[in-house]
């Protein structure tokens, strides 16, 4: 169809194309105009959500990593503000671009806000991580890491998506470096680190590679090392394996806490999986529904390192059992001040100097970008934190899993 307006072009023989319902479909409700509708999401519901795409070069990256920030913070900022602020955004819009109808975008943003928000079961996750990563400021509480105040400072974290989100045209090794060469360490060095920690990843033979060419399970290992490569002693993972079969999850859990064992990162790891939870935590916070606060904190008591056989433990059957529990009272039990957030378990490494902050009230973000998001830009992408400072390392005796 090209340019061509959609009602003209609809009466001229075209029987079926694809729009923007919180555009086209709220003109053709103005217009009184009878439209079929049928929604992806009906066919699979992996197409069940609206992503913006955010495109730069690495130059720009490199070259202005200021302006990057800046113009992520904003675009955040915006998001959450367009979600609360219907009526004041759409006022906004018009401002900015006076040739519009009027009507109709005050109508689209009135039927779009809400919906901006339709994947509520990720938002809490993704608002307590932005918080920890400096993107959120918490309404109450702190923020601490490595012992230091954190609120509202980014680059102290690693990061690893749910999907790996690795860049296509760039080697699996020049992935694993990418939060390095942001933060303009040596490449040399960097070359080094990446191909000894692939080699101990089961990805020997692999840094010349791309990522299409490996399988999902090496995908997710490449991802973690781009996060543990950054040097930073807080990492956030977020429900990393969910997309992987089940074999290939327990693989995956042994592969991580083996990698763990090697240098003992604190993890703030997120999970809707129980089993997953118990098996590499020492602590799991279970949030109840929205807004969420954090239902209950349960302490994992088998020993590390951890095998497999403790799923058969007695008191891991009565844990699995509690958090389970916990997760079904959790469901429709909000408590405290307004903020997103699932009925879910966070999961990871102990470490008394990463405190969790209240989450903020009101606002809400979703992860904008699934499709080729790099979670390694400075300022973080919105499925990203950023990478660049460094923070206090704290001593080996004070690490263990927290969430």
């Amino acid at each position: 169809m090209g340019n061509a307006d959609f009602f003209a072009a609809t009466k001229k023989g075209i029987d079926f194309t694809w729009i923007f319902y919180a555009w086209t479909g709220i003109e053709a409700e103005l217009r009184g105009e009878p439209v079929n509708i049928q929604y992806v999401k009906d066919y699979d519901k992996a197409l069940d959500f609206y992503t913006p795409i955010l495109i730069t070069n690495e130059t720009r990256i490199s070259k202005d990593p200021e302006l990057v920030k800046q113009f992520l913070a904003a675009t955040s900022e915006g998001y959450t503000y367009a979600a609360a602020n219907a009526a004041e955004s759409a006022e906004i819009l018009l401002a900015a671009a006076p040739d519009l109808d009027a009507e109709l975008v005050k109508k689209s943003q009135e039927w779009l806000s809400p919906r901006y928000q339709d994947d509520a079961p990720r938002w809490g996750q993704q608002t307590l991580f932005h918080i920890v990563g400096g993107l959120l400021a918490a309404d109450q509480g702190t923020v601490r890491v490595g012992g230091q105040d954190a609120a509202g400072r980014r680059g102290l974290i690693g990061y690893m998506p749910q999907q790996p989100a690795l860049l296509p045209w760039r080697t699996i090794e020049d992935n694993v470096v990418l939060a390095g060469e942001i933060a303009g360490e040596p490449r040399r060095g960097s070359s080094a680190l990446a191909r000894e920690w692939l080699a101990k990843a089961g990805l020997d033979g692999f840094a010349s590679a791309y990522p299409h060419t490996l399988s999902g399970g090496m995908q997710q290992r490449v991802a973690f090392l781009r996060a543990l490569l950054s040097d930073h002693e807080l990492l956030l993972l977020d429900e990393p394996f969910s997309a992987l079969d089940a074999i290939l999850r327990v693989d995956m859990h042994r592969w991580l806490l083996d990698i763990w064992e090697e240098n003992r990162r604190s993890i703030l790891f997120i999970t809707h999986n129980v089993e997953e939870a118990l098996l590499l935590s020492s602590t799991v916070y279970v949030f109840t529904g929205r807004p969420a606060t954090v239902l209950e904190r349960v302490e994992v008591p088998f020993a590390r390192p951890r095998s497999d056989e403790v799923l058969d433990d007695p008191e891991f059957i009565r844990l699995k059992r509690r958090l389970t529990h916990l997760l079904k009272q959790g469901v429709g039990r909000p408590h405290g001040r307004p903020a997103a957030g699932p009925e879910g378990a966070v999961a990871g490494r102990r470490d008394r100097r990463a405190a969790v902050p209240q989450l903020p009230a009101g606002r809400r973000t979703r992860a904008a970008g699934r499709a080729g998001a790099d979670p390694g830009f400075p300022g973080g992408h919105r499925t990203g934190i950023p990478h660049g400072h460094r923070g206090p390392r704290p001593s080996p005796g004070d690490r263990s899993w927290t969430g």
